[in-house]
């Protein structure tokens, strides 16, 4: 018996809490979130057992939420005659705020959800359209749209990255790294961007710094074959024979298939090792990492 007790006091609290937080949101006109406390209170008053004066007062107080609620320029159409919270008539109540504070926000849901496609319908047209520029050859004018685009829907994730991309597959290359780099730099942990600027750099001929950008995303996403590869080709430009190899055996060692790693390794073999005396490569496995 006194565990019910408790159990109650318990229950009659955490209504007057969620009646307090209705009246809260009422009072800033936000019509979900009173409903949403609405509802949790009336679904536990439903339920338990309150008498007396207990009851008389928490009525009181959802009857002036209630009243507020029903005032407010969304919902006046649905209560002309006002809202109160009848005896005996808690669970039609309750029914009736919870069907409406569900339209209400399946109503919500499906606005954000066209307005979130637009947006990203507008960013593609945005940027469908700088492509088409620099494919038709108005270089200065794709220049002028990307650029334009990268302002406008600046906080949208993966936007820069995206713009580099798009660049590099219509020739810009040298525009490209200016976006890939701050697309870096304003989220280092997303892999993306890496790829397409080391591409770029690496097709502007800036080896170095395309090697210094593949290190980075070793030490940011770990070790993998690709990555491995990437840095072998790089150090095989450089005629760094050592590094090239060096990489190309560890891209081995993680994928046996990789096929441009083992052509780099077969290439800079003669370079770094001597030969036995029947003409084969000595072998060795001593990777000189210099990250």
């Amino acid at each position: 018996m006194a565990e019910d007790v408790r159990t109650s006091k318990e229950d009659i609290k955490t209504i007057r809490e969620h009646v307090a937080r209705a009246k809260a949101y009422s009072g800033r006109l936000d019509v979900l979130k009173t409903l949403d406390a609405l509802v949790d209170a009336l679904e536990l008053f439903t339920v338990t057992q309150i008498v007396g004066r207990e009851k008389f007062e928490i009525s009181i107080l959802i009857d002036e939420v209630l009243r507020t609620l029903a005032a407010m320029p969304q919902l006046k159409a649905l209560f002309p005659n006002g809202a109160s919270l009848a005896k005996g008539q808690e669970k039609q109540m309750l029914a009736r705020l919870a069907a409406i504070r569900d339209r209400i926000r399946t109503a919500i849901e499906k606005a954000e959800y066209e307005k979130t496609y637009a947006y990203k319908v507008s960013i593609d047209q945005a940027l469908i359209e700088a492509m088409r520029l620099a494919q038709e050859g108005q270089t200065d004018q794709a220049r002028v749209a990307f650029r334009k685009a990268a302002d406008r829907f600046v906080s949208e994730p993966g936007l820069l990255q995206d713009v580099g991309a798009r660049m590099i597959r219509c020739g810009m290359v040298q525009e490209s790294v200016e976006y890939l780099e701050q697309a870096i730099k304003t989220d280092p942990k997303d892999p993306r961007p890496y790829g397409h600027l080391v591409m770029a750099l690496e097709g502007l001929g800036e080896v170095e710094k395309a090697l210094e950008i593949t290190k980075d995303a070793l030490r940011n996403f770990g070790p993998n074959d690709r990555t491995y590869t990437i840095m072998a080709r790089l150090h095989l430009k450089l005629k760094q024979w050592d590094e090239a190899f060096d990489m190309a055996s560890a891209a081995l060692d993680l994928n046996p298939f990789a096929k441009e790693a083992q052509k780099i390794a077969d290439k800079v073999k003669p370079r770094i090792f001597s030969k036995t005396a029947d003409g084969k490569v000595q072998d060795k496995k001593t990777y000189t990492f210099n990250l």
